[in-house]
């Protein structure tokens, strides 16, 4: 008998600890720091500071590698955007409404020996993005509730926090948006079943303002690349 109640005791230990371990990670999981809400802002002057960091003339940014995917670096100056991935050249992108054009770097070799570049001119561009960096839930009304969630510094910078959830779905995006210029910090996507967390993916930019050169920006030598056009 004191076997069995001995047994029972240390399985509501376990799980107990269980529980408590779970509660601990939401915590974590879903902890913002301390977010001043005395300001709150609607929906729509969200947007428009989104689309003052679209229109933001000078910035670097990295996202942070995740285990399956390769590291990429955007330098954005005066309209233009050139991505490296793993430090080598993948794109550069004249974004100006006379002038664009986007040539791509391909990791594959023409019979010459020299890597295929693909240069398209006069493309389409989506709407709800800074330099291609998309922001699109913010303007999904049908799709997508928003909630302010405050303003917090950090870095030195006062940070703007939203919540973006799917509408019937535990899956929700919080943006993190510089106060100051409207360019997106970082995002944070996180998935639940029930109020468990069974996804949650934070990715900080690592955003640099106005560091970018002309030099950076430069448009690439085509000669070393064997060119398709369309």
């Amino acid at each position: 008998m004191k076997k069995s109640i001995k047994i029972l005791l240390i399985v509501a230990i376990i799980i107990v600890l269980l529980l408590l371990s779970i509660f601990i990670r939401e915590i974590v999981l879903s902890n913002e720091g301390n977010l001043d809400k005395s300001n709150p802002m609607t929906r729509e002057e969200v947007i428009s500071l989104l689309e003052k960091g679209a229109n933001y003339k000078n910035y670097y940014y990295r996202c942070d590698p995740s285990v399956d995917t390769l590291e990429t670096e955007y330098y954005i100056k005066d309209g233009i955007s050139v991505c490296y991935v793993d430090g080598k050249l993948h794109s550069w992108t004249n974004f100006s409404e006379n002038e664009k054009e986007r040539i791509t770097i391909w990791d594959t070799k023409a019979d010459d020996g020299k890597l295929i570049a693909t240069v398209v001119k006069d493309f389409t561009t989506t709407e709800s993005n800074q330099m291609s960096y998309d922001y699109s839930l913010v303007t999904d009304y049908e799709n997508y509730d928003f909630e302010y969630l405050g303003q917090k510094e950090e870095n030195g910078r006062d940070i703007t926090v939203i919540k973006m959830q799917a509408i019937g779905s535990n899956t929700y995006t919080n943006f993190y948006i510089d106060t100051e210029t409207g360019v997106i910090m970082a995002r944070k996507d996180v998935s639940k079943a029930l109020f468990i967390t069974t996804y949650a993916n934070y990715s900080n930019r690592n955003v640099q303002f106005d560091v970018v050169t002309d030099e950076n920006v430069t448009r690439p030598d085509l000669s070393e690349y064997n060119v398709l056009e369309s």
